[in-house]
């Protein structure tokens, strides 16, 4: 049984061992090492992997162990049994003793079920662990250094590394001792597998549109605009605030003009509410209905009649256009008329400075939150125009010429490309696999698809909106940034409107951090009592 690995795989090979964390960035070939460490040093022990459920139902494991004459079944394979299984099951795998396991994509955080198995097993057998992200803070790693014998359980961890605080309704960690000794147990768990790739990553961003006016008034009055109540907590106020900005039609309009240059193409997004909006791309956009469709996505479309968000029929347009004529004629004049004035008034500090400066981000956000003068409601896409042609990073937060042109093509245009392609999902609710088709949409949420599978056939991704987590976040990027991929350019397009969340979250991603509420709400003073 022999396996061709590259010569950065065989490296980390020699450096693997026992209750190691092999981890290299997503699609550099992670499973072809844990392979070939099997056959170097396990052999010819029973293989568990524990992966996935789309990993597992995908059969890339499967395939990947039969090219060295292994499989589930005793008589067929030539060597050990291989067991693929999900996380979601690992408990059927407690009294199994003697064996090797690889975990996949570890999910072993806190001290729950999963994790209570994980240390069943790893103290009875031999194991791996594979991530691209192993950890966001300290107490990720906490699953991982008792199974090593670095700490009894998760209790003495928090007596002899953690620092936290009370705050009246929880514990919150607000720093950690010994760091050093931290440090060191940590490298000496850690196996990287650093790879040159030959892709380029290019990010691009796609400027949408929201309701300015509506999110500063939520904001001063607390109020929630779907349910006409008072917003309950600030954690209310950021999925109200959400869902205003990622319900604006410009949003659908921009993603239908994507597939006019990416006739396949993998969108994510968050929410259920994203889903059936982006459930409507196979249906016609028809330029005199598009001020109804704008009003079906606002707040009062919805409350009127929430069943047609996700129908949305010539009919219902042309009815919803009627009945709102007056309301969208005038949002059109007072959108027109505060662009005009946009344009002649000096521009504010924050598009004068560095767009990595922080100070100014705050600033920003914490003017659009606070009800700014005219002279601060500028339109969010010059501001980031202009930012981007100072920013020598590769993120542009500006749309080039060429795509400027492509997503101001006409909408008979549109609807022509985007007439015949095929629309599938991975979340919650559908498990479909990607169409075989020459054009299709792939409808993935972040939680449910964000790891574990690839998909060579594309070389874009679209992100509807972007997620609290840099491990989603940073997970997502590689499902088609693979070793195997044909294509050297690869294009990442993020809708985005210059909302105050949407500023919070993506200074969070840039950072490789997670984006925190509470945090936000101490430095914004946007829920102050």
């Amino acid at each position: 049984m022999i396996l061709d690995l590259r010569p950065h795989q065989e490296t980390a090979v020699k450096k693997m061992h026992n209750g190691c964390i092999l981890c290299g960035g997503v699609g550099v070939g992670k499973s072809h090492t844990a392979v070939g460490y099997y056959l170097e040093n396990e052999a010819p022990k029973p293989v568990y992997v524990i992966t996935t459920a789309k990993k597992r139902d995908k059969g890339d494991w499967q395939t990947l162990w039969a090219e060295v004459g292994m499989h589930k079944d005793p008589e067929l394979t030539m060597g050990a049994v291989v067991i693929v299984d999900s996380w979601e099951n690992i408990q059927r795998y407690k009294e199994v003793e003697g064996a090797f396991f690889v975990f996949d994509e570890q999910r072993l955080v806190g001290s729950g079920a999963w994790v209570k198995a994980f240390y069943t097993i790893a103290e009875h057998n031999r194991w791996i662990m594979l991530s691209a992200t192993p950890g966001d803070n300290w107490l990720d790693y906490v699953p991982v250094f008792r199974a090593n014998g670095f700490i009894k359980n998760i209790t003495q961890f928090k007596e002899d590394h953690v620092v936290q605080r009370w705050t009246g309704r929880y514990h919150q960690v607000v720093g950690y001792r010994q760091v050093s000794k931290l440090v060191r147990w940590r490298n000496s768990l850690l196996v990287d597998m650093p790879y040159e790739k030959h892709t380029t990553r290019h990010s691009h961003d796609v400027l949408c549109t929201y309701d300015v006016a509506l999110v500063k008034e939520m904001v001063k009055k607390r109020w929630h605009v779907y349910e006409n109540r008072p917003l309950t907590d600030a954690s209310e106020l950021f999925r109200v605030m959400r869902k205003v900005v990622y319900s604006d039609a410009s949003r659908i309009e921009a993603v239908r003009s994507l597939l006019t240059k990416h006739p396949k193409l993998i969108v994510f997004y968050n929410h259920d509410y994203e889903l059936e909006i982006l459930r409507t791309l196979s249906e016609k956009s028809i330029v005199e209905d598009q001020d109804a469709w704008s009003f079906l996505l606002s707040p009062e479309g919805m409350r009127e009649n929430d069943s047609l968000i996700g129908t949305s029929t010539q009919t219902g347009r042309s009815t919803l256009a009627t009945t709102s004529k007056v309301l969208l004629d005038t949002r059109s004049e007072i959108r027109s008329t505060t662009h005009e004035m946009s344009q002649s008034f000096e521009k504010p500090p924050w598009e004068k400075c560095s767009p990595n400066c922080q100070g100014c981000l705050n600033t920003k956000i914490q003017s659009q939150l606070g009800g700014p003068t005219s002279k601060t409601r500028k339109s969010s896409s010059k501001s980031h125009s202009e930012s981007s042609s100072r920013s020598g990073s590769g993120t542009t937060l500006s749309i080039s010429e060429e795509e400027k042109s492509s997503l101001e093509t006409s909408q008979s245009e549109v609807a022509e490309a985007t007439s015949g392609f095929q629309i599938a999902e991975w979340n919650g609710h559908k498990h479909q696999e990607i169409p075989k088709t020459d054009s299709w949409v792939y409808l993935v949420q972040y939680v449910a698809g964000a790891e574990a599978w690839e998909s060579i056939e594309t070389d874009a991704i679209c992100f509807y909106s972007e997620p609290y987590s840099y491990k989603l976040w940073h997970q997502s990027h590689g499902r088609i940034d693979r070793l195997s991929t044909s294509f050297l350019d690869l294009h990442y397009y993020s809708l985005f409107a210059g909302s105050p969340i949407e500023l919070a979250v993506r200074g969070s991603l840039k950072d490789k951090k997670s984006f925190n509420e509470s945090a936000f709400v101490e430095m914004s003073g946007i829920w102050q009592k």
